[in-house]
């Protein structure tokens, strides 16, 4: 009975293997998605996402982000409205249908068995899952990510033009979408060396496409590098070697699967050396820790030490670690080795969860927030100034929705938004009651603030601290 299960498993066609994996996928990550409230950086994604297109296009001067997710957005909120589960439902598409490119990705390469343990490892991922949940770009950057070394690795039978084509397109979407997309184009070419053993003038048609189709987006993006290089930003700018280390660490689930990645891939590595069939295994390698070394060089130029900018490498990586496994089992020439493909996923099962709590508590700092409103006619201080579309998202959502008459409808209900001391010494008058909502990481400023109300009010009648925010009430 098993025999034939397996024996119908094997003739289902590629299409089959695709849609089981995709339906799976968005089954699997469904569970979850209202498992956290809007938070980070969803809500300012929202806001501005909901702005006119002219007013997008304007704030791309001083934005951190490409356009192309607001302009995404923008449009998703227009045709299927702004429930939670639909905000987050593009997140969620786009990271089931990495996985279903994944899979061909690991099939082209080394067969079926390959590619489905990359898949699976990719679904079990509680890193991949945080940005399936999360309305922002990293879902669309892992997609691109995957698209673009599925048209790199096809070409290499097909050697059709198309390919290449596709690869441009693919490249451009991906720079429009995270800045990060350029270090992955730039492994790109190693890859072309290494899996081709050279690149060929007709591979840079691929290159000339995304140049051409990206040139509208380089003056925000140097103007993006030069505010980083002169103003900083708050990511930490000189990481240690023990980054490579805890990115393996969050993409496994746990320090148990880091390691055991590591001596997959190692003794992976010295298989196929040994064998003399290396080129795939170099590629993938080469691919998933070259993006991390390049990310670290930079980051010693301009702030990049950031976890979520290096979830692009989970691309290569499973199959690195799925192809890997193939090598070992195929060398010690195991009679069942369809178990032993399972070592991996089933660790990274052991620590799966259906959703990462983000540990922001914003809708509990809401619900305080409406019951300060509707008891006193108090203000509202909200420090630093960008926090404020975060918290009005959990006190008023038809005032954040509300893009033309946001300013008003956050007056109306009492909210004050600042940035050091003089926002609090500019108000017109001192009123009875106060609230103050910080969540700065400038401690100093935070403090200036606090003491100055110190000193109107006497000392906080009560606080309370969240992980990521702090809620003093003031009276007199």
């Amino acid at each position: 009975m098993l025999l034939n299960l397996r024996n119908r498993l094997d003739s289902l066609p590629v299409w089959a293997w695709g849609c089981i994996i995709f339906v799976i996928s968005i089954i699997v990550r469904l569970v979850g998605v209202n498992g956290n409230e809007i938070a980070l950086d969803e809500p300012h994604t929202l806001f501005y996402s909901n702005a006119s297109l002219d007013f997008i296009h304007s704030m791309m001067e001083n934005e951190n982000n490409p356009i192309g997710h607001y302009y995404f957005m923008h449009g998703w909120i227009r045709l299927f409205g702004h429930e939670v589960w639909v905000l987050r439902l593009p997140g969620i598409i786009a990271t089931a249908f990495t996985g279903v490119v994944v899979f061909n990705i690991g099939r082209l390469l080394s067969g079926k068995a390959v590619g489905l343990i990359s898949a699976t490892m990719f679904l079990l991922s509680n890193f991949i899952m945080v940005f399936a949940h999360e309305v922002r770009a990293y879902p669309f950057l892992l997609l691109f990510t995957a698209l673009s070394l599925y048209f790199i690795v096809r070409y290499r039978s097909s050697k059709k033009t198309s390919d290449l084509v596709f690869l441009g397109l693919v490249n451009t979407l991906l720079v429009y979408f995270h800045f990060i997309g350029f270090i992955w184009i730039l492994m790109q070419l190693a890859i072309f060396v290494l899996f081709y053993g050279k690149i060929t003038q007709k591979m840079v048609i691929a290159y000339i496409i995304t140049l051409i189709l990206y040139l509208p987006g380089i003056p925000h993006m140097l103007n993006r590098f030069l505010y980083s290089e002169s103003k900083g930003t708050w990511i930490e700018d000189t990481p240690g070697i023990d980054m490579f280390y805890n990115i393996l660490w969050k993409l496994g689930n746990s320090p148990v699967a880091a390691s055991l990645f590591i001596l997959v891939i190692i003794v992976g590595l010295v298989v196929a050396i040994r064998k003399g069939e290396y080129r795939i295994q170099l590629t993938l390698a080469t691919a998933t820790f070259g993006s991390l070394l390049m990310i670290f060089i930079l980051s010693y130029i301009t702030p990049l030490n950031l976890d979520r900018y290096m979830v692009f490498i989970s691309v290569p990586l499973f199959i690195l670690l799925a192809n890997s496994s193939k090598n070992i089992i195929d060398t010690i020439k195991l009679k069942h080795f369809n178990l032993v493909y399972l070592v991996l996923p089933v660790v990274m099962l052991f620590n799966f969860k259906w959703f990462v709590d983000n540990e922001r508590e914003l809708d509990q700092i809401g619900n305080r927030t409406k019951h300060f409103i509707n008891e006193t006619e108090g203000i509202v201080y909200v420090h630093p100034d960008w926090l404020l579309n975060r918290v009005v998202f959990h006190v008023d959502e038809d005032v954040f929705w509300s893009w033309e008459t946001f300013k008003e409808g956050t007056k109306a209900l009492g909210f004050s938004a600042v940035n050091s001391i003089s926002g609090v010494d500019n108000s017109a008058e001192i009123p009875r009651t106060v609230m103050l909502i910080d969540g700065a990481l400038n401690q100093d400023e935070s403090g200036n603030i606090k003491s100055r109300l110190d000193i109107l009010y006497g000392k906080a009648d009560s606080v309370y601290v969240s992980k990521a925010y702090s809620l003093l009430y003031y009276s007199r």
